[in-house]
């Protein structure tokens, strides 16, 4: 159906995890990107999945019943 130079990476049985750890630790690709920019990225996103998961269970707290009655809101 489809020869080997078509199908590219899964031709040569390599998936996308695996082309994006060999991008992350090959020292031309990190060398272009920088290791600050990744990092600056990777601070971000747990940063925000943080604030996410804190808000969560603020809203969840915040909507039992009878917890506004306990702070007199």
């Amino acid at each position: 159906m489809y020869n080997k130079s078509e199908r590219g990476s899964e031709a040569q049985g390599k998936s996308w995890i695996e082309w994006l750890i060999k991008a992350l630790f090959s020292e031309s690709y990190s060398a272009r990107i920088g290791w600050l920019e990744v990092r600056k990225a990777l601070a971000v996103l747990l940063i925000s999945c943080f604030l996410g998961v804190a808000f969560t269970i603020v809203v969840r707290i915040a909507t039992i019943p009878g917890f506004q009655t306990i702070w007199g809101l």
